[in-house]
């Protein structure tokens, strides 16, 4: 059907007039914000729990006190500006140099971390990057708490930290197998669990098998993307029926595409009649002209 230029300018004062609202809501959202905030007392009351299951034989972690309350400050700590939340945790030990001393090699052994990893780590609702890498966790499961962070035995509910997006526990002697949950942290892009004392299969989905075999080289581990294939069993009919049900999960989210074709239908239900009705086109600006008046005064206010 054909559009007119004058539908066509009415459709550009539409998509003006939205990022009009937008801007303004920003501006507003500024005004009555602030461009620093403290971090939050449970997120910091979590980093202490966690602290206190660590051995820290040169004190790394002496900025982790009740002097500074401000956890943000904190040594490996990075929040957000605006929302105050831990999004970063990086106590990796610092790398080695390309000429060390015997001394200042035996130094860097000794300052790394040991202890367990406590499961408070699952209050950090927003942690998005985990690196503990390079650190002495021996004989310590890799936590199985982070698959309860939707953020050594690596932590069974490790799936819940849902933000997670990198996670290194790389050269830590860690034991055990790697948790099932750990396939929940659908936002993953990072992963390096090499270097340590794991063992077992490689836990299927499809996100995991996407990452490099450099990031689980160096344990006893089995199972893509590893060469390595692990014993082969014979599948049960019941085993069967579960494979096909994930199979046709992973073939294709509906949830995605409920949600797409959900917002084009919306979008032109809205959009569509404005084309065609021209006393509805008028109402409508008419609208965004008064709304337009009013954010604009309030955002003259805030200046």
């Amino acid at each position: 059907m054909h559009i007119s230029l004058k539908q066509m300018k009415q459709t550009m004062r539409i998509v003006v007039a939205f990022v009009f609202i937008a801007v303004a809501t920003i501006n507003i959202s500024f005004c009555k914000g602030s461009s620093s905030v403290g971090c939050h007392q449970s997120e910091r009351l979590a980093l202490s729990r966690f602290k206190q299951d660590l051995t820290d034989p040169v004190n790394r972690l002496v900025s982790w006190t009740s002097d500074h309350e401000d956890c943000c400050t904190w040594s490996g700590v990075v929040c957000d500006n605006l929302t105050g939340h831990v999004l970063k945790l990086n106590l990796r030990t610092p790398p080695k140099k390309e000429y060390s001393t015997p001394a200042e090699v035996e130094a860097r052994d000794r300052s790394k971390l040991s202890g367990k990893i406590n499961p408070s780590l699952v209050d950090l609702k927003n942690l998005r990057s985990l690196d503990l890498s390079d650190n002495n966790f021996e004989g310590v499961e890799i936590p199985r708490f982070l698959g309860s962070m939707q953020n050594l035995r690596i932590p069974e509910n490790i799936g819940a930290m849902s933000s997670l997006e990198s996670i290194d526990f790389s050269r830590n002697q860690l034991s055990g197998e790697i948790p099932q949950s750990i396939s929940k942290l659908t936002f993953l892009s990072v992963l390096n669990l090499s270097n340590n004392k794991l063992s077992g299969r490689i836990p299927s989905s499809t996100q995991l098998q996407t990452f490099s075999a450099s990031s689980f080289t160096g344990n006893e581990l089995c199972g893509p993307p590893l060469s390595n294939n692990c014993t082969v069993s014979v599948p049960t009919s019941v085993d069967q029926n579960r494979g096909e049900k994930e199979g046709n999960e992973d073939g294709v989210d509906w949830f995605y595409v409920s949600m797409a074709l959900g917002f084009v239908v919306g979008f032109w239900s809205f959009v569509g009649p404005l084309f065609f009705n021209r006393r509805w086109r008028r109402m409508y600006f008419q609208f965004l002209n008064r709304l337009q008046d009013k954010l604009g005064s309030v955002v003259r206010k805030c200046y």
